[in-house]
This record gives structure tokens, C-alpha cells and sequence, in this order.
């Protein structure tokens, strides 16, 4: 039986864009397809039906040293003999794993070490991007073909047909009947959030959209940010605030269940990408964060300083800050809504 490991840990939206490679790998008769990652974000892959099992990485320990932690981590992934380990992570814990791991097949050599596969983090040709505009990469950007390259066996890309990830029918059942007590179907889902501000629509944005909007809107994502609070506050009527009372499943039913989901360059937006959900894209000045599916409509401007960031942690540097995502009008939102 032909064994594959695939290694990314985090985080939700590289883990949500990565997972089309399990039906590739599956396509290729890979019959045991397991997958490594951190604890919190186990759920993503879970319920996935061509996943086997799910590794997840020991937390943080005072106890125990990170390095002794990997070794022991090694021992698994050693006695699992896998045909294939591909490395979507490519860090120092991915690395210091691969190496521990050559350590004991030097011990055994009545076994054969795996076929290691790394992704590259391409930073030439991000820094000849980003700051000459040379453009090596293909269009659109998407960080799923960057996934799916190291892994093809074919030179012609085609993104694997939704979906490419999975929740259980239960889990949307229960939320269905919460949402149908408070009667509050249909609704579009939003994420205003993001992990960086700079990817983020100008919430003056949002609050001009939910009020020339005749629809009801639930608001997805964490609760680390303030835009769902205020939102929730100017519109009660309108606004059902779920973000950062759900779990990743949850949040994948949800997104199910709504007429359309309307969200930044988040993880949230890829979720709905990968379900072959209808989803808006408010793409800013990032570069990979593109959807796909045909289900996935994107708005954006096109100005010469864009994109000027790989994942959003640079600043802005024109006077018109974070023009590329102020200059998405509310009306071009509005007329994508049912």
C-alpha cells in the first residue's frame, strides 16, 4: 500500500489552499494519505474522506524541549514508512524533522527513507517581484497552484474541482435549526476581518454595504478584531455575530449555508474558495490570495504600486492609504448580492 505524508502546520488559510493536494495524491494511488499539522487546526482536515489520520504536533511543554519533542515525532513518522512525505511547510521544525528522521533510517537500513518533497518559498522571485516587477510567477496568483507545483506530475495546471474540503452533514444540521429558530434565513455571510490590516476593507466600507443592503447578514472569523463588535452594534436588526463563537467546522456549515459569502484575502475566504461556495473576494494588495473556483468572483483596482505584498505585513507607502481596497465601492459589493 503506497503511503504519503503531508506536512503543513499551520496556518488556516495555508492549510485551507493545501489540502487540494490530497485528491491529487489520491488521483496518483496513494491509498493511506495522512496529514501533519498543529492541534487547532486539526478540524480543516479531519473529516476530509481521502484523509487516513490526522498527526497533529505536540504543544508547547516546559518540560519538554522542543528538539526532543520532533525526535520523538520522528519515531511515528519512521514507523509509519511512508512512500511520499511532502514538506508544504518547509521551516525549521519541518526540517529538524527531516533530519532526525534520516538519523533513524541510517539506523535501519533494511528500509528505504521516503521520498522527500520540500516546497520552495521562492524568494528571488518574490523579491524580483515585489520590488522590480518582474513577474515570475503564473497568473492568476494562487498560493493552490504553488501548492500543487512541487507535487505535478503534469506541466498543465488545473485546479482540483470543489470541494477540497469537508465538514460532517451533523454539524450543519444543528446550525440550520439555530438559524431557523431565530428565523433569520436567508443570509450573507461576511468576514471583515483579517490578520492583517493592511488586507482589511475599510469598515466604513462594510457599514455602507449592510445599510443599502436589504439582506441580513452573519458575520464569520475571530474575535480578535473590533469590526464585528461595531457592526453588530449599528445594525442589530440586520447582523447576527458568530465571529469568534464558532469552531473551523462550524465556520465551514455556515459558510454552507449562506447565499454568498463577502470577505477579505482571509481564511475564511478560501474556506468557501475550496467548498465550491459562492464567495466574493475583496483582494487588496496582497499577491496570493486569489480564489479559483468559478463559484469565486473577485473585486479589485489595478494601480502600479499593486500588489506590494506577499501576505499583507508590509505598510502602505502611497499617500492614499490602502487605496487599492478603498477604491472598491460598496455598490460593486452590493450588485454581487443576491
Amino acid at each position: 500500500m503506497r503511503k504519503a505524508l503531508i506536512i503543513r502546520f499551520s496556518s488556516l488559510g495555508d492549510i485551507v489552499q493545501c489540502q487540494s493536494c490530497i485528491s491529487y495524491l489520491y488521483d496518483q494511488k496513494f491509498e493511506q494519505i495522512d496529514w501533519l499539522l498543529k492541534q487547532e487546526f486539526a478540524e480543516l482536515v479531519a473529516f476530509h474522506p481521502q484523509i487516513h489520520q490526522v498527526i497533529c504536533v505536540p504543544g508547547r511543554s516546559a518540560k519538554t524541549p522542543g528538539w526532543l519533542q520532533i525526535w520523538r515525532l520522528s519515531r511515528q513518522i519512521f514507523d509509519s514508512n511512508y512512500d511520499l512525505i511532502y514538506d508544504a511547510h518547509n521551516n525549521l521544525r519541518s526540517n529538524s524533522l527531516r533530519l532526525f528522521l534520516a538519523a533513524r533510517y541510517l539506523g535501519n537500513r533494511d528500509q528505504k527513507f521516503p521520498n522527500w518533497i520540500c516546497k520552495s518559498h521562492d524568494r528571488w522571485k518574490k523579491f524580483l517581484f515585489f520590488k522590480f516587477r518582474q513577474v515570475t510567477f503564473e497568473k492568476p496568483f494562487s498560493a493552490i497552484r504553488e501548492y500543487l507545483k512541487p507535487i505535478l506530475q503534469a506541466k498543465n495546471f488545473q485546479a482540483p474541482a470543489p470541494p477540497q474540503i469537508f465538514f460532517r452533514d451533523s454539524t450543519r444540521q444543528k446550525l440550520r435549526r439555530q438559524i431557523l429558530e431565530k428565523d433569520f434565513f436567508p443570509f450573507v455571510a461576511i468576514a471583515p476581518n483579517a490578520q492583517h490590516d493592511l488586507k482589511k476593507w475599510p469598515l466604513d466600507h462594510w457599514k455602507q454595504l449592510i445599510a443599502k443592503s436589504s439582506n441580513r447578514f452573519i458575520i464569520l472569523g475571530g474575535a480578535q478584531d473590533l469590526e464585528p463588535e461595531i457592526l453588530a452594534q449599528l445594525f442589530p436588526d440586520k447582523i447576527w455575530n458568530w465571529a469568534g463563537k464558532t469552531s473551523l467546522e462550524q465556520t465551514l456549515a455556515l459558510i454552507s449555508l449562506s447565499q454568498i459569502l463577502v470577505a477579505n484575502d482571509t481564511g475564511v475566504l478560501h474556506m468557501a474558495d475550496q467548498l465550491g461556495h459562492p464567495c466574493v473576494a475583496l483582494i487588496g494588495p496582497t499577491a496570493f490570495g486569489y480564489p479559483l473556483n468559478e463559484s469565486s468572483k473577485v473585486l479589485e483596482v489595478f494601480l502600479p504600486c499593486k500588489p506590494c505584498s506577499a501576505y499583507g505585513k508590509n505598510p502602505c507607502y502611497i499617500s492614499e492609504k490602502k487605496k487599492c481596497l478603498v477604491s472598491i465601492a460598496p455598490e460593486k459589493v452590493l450588485a454581487l448580492l443576491p
